[in-house]
């Protein structure tokens, strides 16, 4: 059985792109694998960031936590 699959999060994609930061840079900034980092942020299989992992990332990239989707 599939896990309910969401959209990835296009907003947190932009403003990372619009940053210029790496997805290994971020990763390791959340104690997480690159790979970890891009399901997260990709939801995939149903994964998704811890709601410290989404602060951090809006610290980070100064992205309020309303704009990641």
């Amino acid at each position: 059985m599939k896990k309910d699959s969401k959209k990835p999060y296009f907003g947190l994609i932009n403003q990372v792109h619009r940053k210029g930061l790496s997805q290994k840079y971020l990763a390791k900034a959340l104690g997480i694998t690159q790979q970890s980092f891009s399901q997260k942020i990709n939801r995939t299989d149903g994964k998704d960031f811890w709601f410290y992992q989404a602060k951090i990332l809006s610290e980070i990239l100064d992205f309020p936590l309303d704009k990641f989707e």
